[in-house]
């Protein structure tokens, strides 16, 4: 986990300089050994790029705009004689915050140094910061939507914090990214606090590395998912919810049926996009909030032995188990970036069409905040 989130290396690359060396675990022994004289600076991982970026921010520059960020989450005034320490961390966070991809003219300073600090601990990707940046630009949130969802973001880091640290003493060996991963597993009871102080405890040993314990994460979900699959063969739970709660196996056996009279598509082909447009229906509420209880149902279904016999299997249906367990425990603010999505405001414009084909209404229905979600 830890290759993919931000790191303070030695480098003499300019600010701005794609880093693959440090994605791919190689660098050229002459970098390295130039590299030893330059001070530390900090670099993001860019999906985009597929390569780490370097920003040219030292430590020291990073701890201003930290300390800048815990100051602009006090309640407390701003003082005249804080303020040049405050323009000072803001330069640093536009330099962190530009080279994470981010255009800079839709965010206030406020903004820019929660988002730099941000970035630079972990806490969230370079992706997610780009999409957020995205969703304001074009109008899908507005200032105060995203600083909110800002603030939701720290909270719930600082409660991800608490809870491993309540697991273990060793908590300062994870990273942020690892702590926010951890903390929602142990709150899913996918994994306990004997799992993650025994793994604490390794890498602070150096018995293992951060690599190894993402693969280990990976294994421990892939067993929970394995479990929940076995039990629904023998619960009498699972028994219930099949009679009660066959929404997707409904459709599945009622589109199948359809589909083999007509001989007009293939059912394998054309389920992905149904069971898609169907979750999401009932997942989003008519008020345009995700209904928790509604979207634990679908994975548990999408989970279930009579979905598996009955609808079309592929990897799709283990990425929607997965999106829908981000969309329960809110991962990176999934929850908050959906339900911060508005209606086009113009329901002629290609946007609005674009929505009611997807979810198949008709031509003059008004397009809602909710059937934005949905599709």
């Amino acid at each position: 986990m830890d290759s993919l989130g931000p790191q303070f290396i030695r480098t003499q690359q300019p600010a701005g300089t794609s880093i693959q060396s440090l994605s791919s675990g190689k660098d050229p022994a002459n970098h390295l050994a130039r590299a030893q004289t330059q001070p530390e600076q900090l670099c993001l991982y860019r999906p985009d790029k597929n390569a780490h970026v370097a920003t040219g921010i030292t430590r020291a520059n990073f701890s201003s705009v930290k300390q800048a960020s815990e100051r602009l989450l006090d309640s407390k005034p701003i003082l005249q004689d804080e303020r040049p320490a405050l323009d000072k961390a803001y330069r640093n966070a536009q330099n962190i915050v530009r080279h994470a991809g981010v255009n800079l003219h839709n965010l206030s300073p406020r903004q820019a140094i929660l988002l730099g600090s941000m970035l630079g601990e972990g806490i969230i990707s370079t992706d997610w910061a780009q999409r957020m940046n995205e969703a304001l630009s074009k109008g899908h949130i507005d200032t105060k939507a995203f600083n909110d969802i800002l603030d939701n973001q720290i909270e719930a880091y600082k409660t991800a914090e608490a809870v491993i640290a309540d697991a273990t003493n060793h908590a300062q060996a994870f990273t942020a990214g690892e702590i926010k991963t951890l903390a929602n597993l142990l709150l899913q009871e996918i994994i306990d606090k004997t799992w993650v102080d025994n793994h604490a405890t390794a890498i602070d040993a150096g018995a293992l590395s951060h690599r190894d314990l993402a693969n280990a994460v990976e294994s421990a979900i892939d067993i929970h998912h394995e479990n929940i699959a076995e039990t629904a063969k023998s619960s009498s739970k699972d028994k219930v919810s099949q009679e009660k709660s066959s929404i997707l196996v409904d459709t599945a056996k009622q589109q199948a049926a359809l589909q083999q009279l007509s001989g007009l598509h293939n059912f394998s082909s054309s389920w992905h996009a149904t069971v898609a447009k169907e979750v999401a229906k009932e997942v989003i509420s008519p008020d345009g909030k995700v209904d928790i209880e509604k979207a634990t149902l679908m994975r548990d279904e999408l989970n279930s032995k009579a979905y598996r016999e009955n609808a079309p299997q592929s990897p799709h249906n283990k990425r929607m188990i997965q999106y829908l367990d981000a969309l329960i425990q809110n991962e990176n603010g999934l929850r908050d970036l959906l339900e911060s999505i508005s209606a086009p405001p113009n329901q002629s414009s290609k946007a609005a069409d674009k929505i009611r084909a997807t979810l198949e209404l008709p031509p003059d229905t008004e397009g809602t905040a909710s059937h934005a979600r949905q599709a």
